[in-house]
């Protein structure tokens, strides 16, 4: 689902919606914005509630568990923020499990 469908969809506002990039590694340039930078400036601002959603990883590991859900918490709360809410990714739930079972039917269709 693209950004302005979902932003139409919910209900949301170009303000309440923020696109961030994960994953930078080392000293080499990444996409901006970085989501801990934005996290960071959010509660300098006096944003005091926000909610970190990574639609880009299926299933949490190493990174969403510790930089996302414990790492950026903090830091939020370090600089004012208050409510910091991480939203799992799909993991092994049933509509994880649905989405997995639909892309395989779709695509063994070429083995067969």
């Amino acid at each position: 689902m693209e950004l302005g469908n979902f932003r139409q969809r919910w209900q949301i506002s170009d303000c309440d919606l923020i696109t961030t990039f994960q994953s930078r590694l080392g000293p080499t340039e990444w996409l901006k914005p970085y989501t801990e930078d934005t996290v960071i400036e959010l509660a300098k601002r006096g944003v005091k509630r926000i909610m970190v959603i990574a639609p880009g990883f299926f299933s949490d590991c190493l990174e969403t568990m510790n930089e996302l859900k414990l790492e950026l918490a903090d830091s939020f709360r370090k600089h004012g923020g208050e409510e910091y809410v991480y939203v799992p990714c799909l993991n092994d739930s049933t509509e994880a499990i649905d989405i997995l079972e639909s892309l395989s039917r779709k695509h063994i269709q070429c083995f067969l």
